[in-house]
């Protein structure tokens, strides 16, 4: 919400948009049409999930969680089958910065959609039986390796999960629900 805020206020203020509140889902859209254009001809999937039905353009043709939730699945999916992603990277990598970089920021990936809606965990089931094919193609010598590295995804998941839940608490003291309905 921080960051589709800043975007609609952005395109009220600055570029005097009439609908703004859609502004952000729409920066959305453009942004995974952007990276299907680019990297999406290597990649049926991201056909399939960019355009597969009309309903997904009309999802970000309006204000709701679900263009952020749908983005975050086509990232999660862009990282699992596109070869020179920042996943691929991380996995082959033997530098363990580079191999800790990506990590992190698709345990991110996940730990977002993990606050989302749960319509969208199909995602994490889809994730986990590709890992696990990618897990069992792996030669014997690397699968702990790669085992290791799919633990770090999850810990960043529950880390990014646990840590806004745990915020939430602090902040609304465990009444969140009753906040927000009071506004």
């Amino acid at each position: 919400y921080f960051l589709a805020g800043k975007v609609a206020w952005i395109a009220k203020n600055l570029i005097g948009m009439d609908k703004y509140y859609r502004a952000f889902n729409v920066l959305l859209f453009v942004v995974m049409t952007g990276i299907f254009y680019k990297k999406g001809r290597q990649n049926g999937f991201l056909f399939l999930m960019l355009g597969l039905t009309p309903q997904i353009w009309y999802i970000f043709s309006y204000a709701t969680s679900d263009g952020w939730d749908y983005f975050l699945s086509f990232l999660i999916l862009y990282q699992l089958t596109i070869k020179k992603s920042m996943f691929y990277r991380a996995l082959e990598s033997s530098s363990v910065r580079i191999a800790v970089g990506g990590l992190v920021a698709v345990g991110a990936l996940y730990g977002a959609l993990l606050l989302g809606k749960k319509n969208y965990y199909f995602v994490f089931l889809a994730s986990f039986f590709f890992l696990l094919y990618r897990l069992i193609k792996t030669k014997k010598q690397k699968r702990m390796q790669i085992t290791i590295k799919y633990a770090i995804i999850v810990a960043v998941c529950m880390v990014v999960y646990c840590g806004t839940k745990y915020m939430d608490i602090q902040f609304y003291h465990g009444n969140k629900n009753l906040i927000i309905l009071e506004q």
